[in-house]
Parts: structure tokens; sequence; C-alpha cells
């Protein structure tokens, strides 16, 4: 049976050498892992803490959402000294009109209900999960209305997680993610040369953007485990322990990444 470590030699070849670049650079790879759309205990969730407790030294961000939060989740949550959790929105519910993308934190709601929702989430995930919740908002579908980030602040939270590259917000910390392994069409594994090309494509940009007197950024890794096929689990017990092969990665720490008294 074939590996996939047999698909795509090319893209694989030039991850390795764009990897040997980042060692020589800066010494390793600051990476960091966001699971979205938790909510309560179920074997694929299982299966994701099991991958990241027993096999990596990553440390795991899992973005719940609050509604939808269970007992079950917390209390399996309990044990995971290397997960973290942010919050996922409130209901993960579309409010956007059909001629515009997915959005709960959407414009034409008033800004008066959202700052409700957000906060009585809060309320609600630090309650349920004590010190492992971090007030760190991530809006579903990754979009959110423009005027809301300089709101966040006043309600408490340290920062907010998006998808691609981040932008400077005072009095914020901001640290996206940038690889989706996901074909969301098809809602299946999007392909190794797909993702190895992702992978490719944001090591290189983080590369160029960096001086020689900075740090890099942290690349994300996203998963959605409630969504993962046979692919998407063997893609993630492939590649990790492979890129750790070949370069120092410095997993982050979400706490590291969002907490106001730590500098990256």
């Amino acid at each position: 049976m074939s590996s996939l470590l047999d698909e795509a030699p090319a893209l694989w070849r030039a991850l390795t050498i764009e990897l040997e670049h980042w060692q020589q650079q800066f010494g390793g790879v600051p990476l960091w892992w966001r699971d979205d759309d938790a909510h309560t205990y179920t074997p694929a969730l299982d299966r994701l803490l099991k991958i990241n407790r027993q096999q990596y030294s990553s440390t795991l961000a899992l973005a719940v959402i609050p509604a939808g939060a269970t007992n079950t989740l917390a209390r399996r949550l309990q044990s995971e000294a290397n997960c973290w959790v942010l919050q996922h929105g409130y209901r993960h519910k579309n409010f956007a009109p059909s001629t515009r993308k997915k959005c709960e934190l959407d414009e034409d709601r008033p800004l008066a209900v959202i700052a409700k929702e957000l906060q009585s989430g809060a309320t609600y995930l630090a309650g349920l999960l004590g010190d492992q919740f971090l007030p760190v908002l991530v809006p579903p579908w990754n979009r959110m209305r423009s005027d809301l980030v300089v709101h966040l602040p006043a309600w408490g939270y340290w920062g907010w997680s998006g998808l691609g590259p981040a932008s400077a917000v005072p009095g914020l910390k901001v640290a996206n993610v940038h690889i989706d392994i996901i074909n969301w069409r098809t809602r299946q594994f999007a392909g190794t040369g797909q993702v190895l090309g992702q992978w490719l494509r944001v090591l290189q940009q983080q590369r160029a953007a960096t001086t020689p007197d900075e740090l890099p950024t942290a690349i994300g890794l996203m998963t959605h485990h409630l969504a993962h096929d046979d692919k998407c689990w063997l893609f993630l017990n492939t590649f990790l322990p492979w890129i750790e092969e070949q370069v120092t990665v410095r997993w982050q720490s979400p706490m590291a990444l969002f907490s106001p008294n730590r500098r990256l």
C-alpha cells in the first residue's frame, strides 16, 4: 500500500529544502495548531487529543462553540495538559444573507446583540473549563464584521484568531492559522499535493517577509476533527512526525501566543 510520502514527491523535496532554509536562518520553525468546532466529547475528538498527547510535542488550541459546550467535553479535557480552549463565536450560526459568505458575527446584526452573546459565551466557557479557557475569539468561518475587532479588548478578550495573513490590532494579540487540510466543497481531505503546496507557499512567504533581526510569525495549522475523513487523519499521522524529523519544530503554546503578559 502506498504512503502519502510517495505522493507529490517533488513537493516533499521542495518542502525539505525550504525547511533547511528555516533551520539555517531561524534555528527552526514556530508552529501552532488550532482545531475548530468542538462542543462535546466524540470519538473524533478523542482521536485528535491522542494524536496531540501521545505522538508529538504539539500544544493544541481547541476552538469551542459556547452554546453547545457540554460537561462531558470539560471532563474529557481535564487530563489534557497540552490543550487550551478558545471561543468559537457563540452558536456557530450563519446570519449573513445568501448574497454574502457565511458569518455569525455579521454586519447586519446589532453590535449590542453580538456583544451580549460573545460575553455570555466567554463567561460560560470560563465557568465550564476554568484556567484551560483563554479569552480569545475565533470567529466562525474565520470572518466577522470589520468594526468588531476594536471592541474586543473592552469586552475582556486577549486576542483573536482568523485565517490567512494577520494584521496588528492595538490591545490584542493576533495569531492566525494558514494551512487548511480540508476541501470544503467536497468535505474531504484536500489532497497531499494541495496541502503540501500550502505549506510550501506559507513558509516561503513568511521567510521572505522576516528580516534578519525579527522572529518569524508562528505558522498555524487548522483542522476540524468532526469533518475529518480517513485521509485527513492519515495526513496528520504522516506529516507531523515527518516535519519534526526535518527541522527543529518549536510548537507555540496558545497561552504564550495570546497572553497579554507575555511577549512573543
